[in-house]
C-alpha cells in the first residue's frame, strides 16, 4: 500500500512539473527582464519537480517495506 502512495505522489509531482513546463514559452516570448527571469525560474522548477517525481516512482519499486 505504501508503494502505491509513493507512485501516486511521484505522478503528482510530475504533473506539477508539466504545469511549470510553460517556462520555455514565457522565456522565449519575454519582452522584459522580469519575464525572462520568471521563465528561467519556471524551467528550473519544472526540471526539479520532474526529477523528484521520477526518483520517487523509481525508488518505490526498490522499496524493502515488503520484506
Amino acid at each position: 500500500m505504501k508503494q502505491n502512495n509513493k507512485i501516486l505522489s511521484g505522478i503528482r509531482k510530475i504533473a506539477i512539473a508539466m504545469l511549470f513546463g510553460l517556462g520555455p514559452v514565457v522565456f522565449l516570448s519575454a519582452k522584459n527582464q522580469l519575464e525572462t527571469i520568471s521563465g528561467i525560474i519556471l524551467m528550473i522548477l519544472s526540471f526539479g519537480f520532474g526529477l523528484w517525481g521520477v526518483r520517487e516512482i523509481v525508488s518505490s519499486f526498490f522499496d524493502n517495506s515488503n520484506e
